[in-house]
């Protein structure tokens, strides 16, 4: 096989994975949606944010998917169990799920992210 064909290939690899990531974020409002009901089978009490490069608009196609889980409920879940479901769910998905309480949210990541970088989903 020519070199030029094996160059082809690769690029073609890249060229899939960008058809895979504007997939997702044309459908992110709906793949959010359905996050939204999963989480809060688990934790009714949560509020969930989306947070990070996408709501900045500035995601590349390294980005992760960066989703704030507050909730008082996160001691009487099996967290892990949760995070495998959503994974799974959303297995080409690149949630980075961040579970916290009302105080570990006041204690760091109010510092951290600005009100204006979070959406309520």
């Amino acid at each position: 096989m020519r070199c030029l064909d094996l160059l082809s290939r690769e690029f073609d690899i890249y060229i899939e994975e960008a058809k895979k990531i504007e997939e997702i974020y044309g459908n992110l409002d709906n793949i959010l949606r359905e996050l939204k009901v999963l989480i809060k089978k688990y934790l009714s009490d949560s509020k969930i944010y989306l947070f990070g490069s996408v709501v900045r608009g500035k995601y590349t196609m390294s980005s992760d998917i960066d989703i704030l889980v507050i909730t008082e409920q996160k001691e009487r879940v099996d967290l892990d169990r949760l995070k495998a479901l959503i994974k799974k769910k959303f297995i080409d998905i690149p949630f980075q799920l961040h579970i916290v309480s009302n105080k570990e949210y006041e204690k760091w990541y109010k510092k951290f992210i600005p009100n204006t970088e979070l959406k309520e989903i």
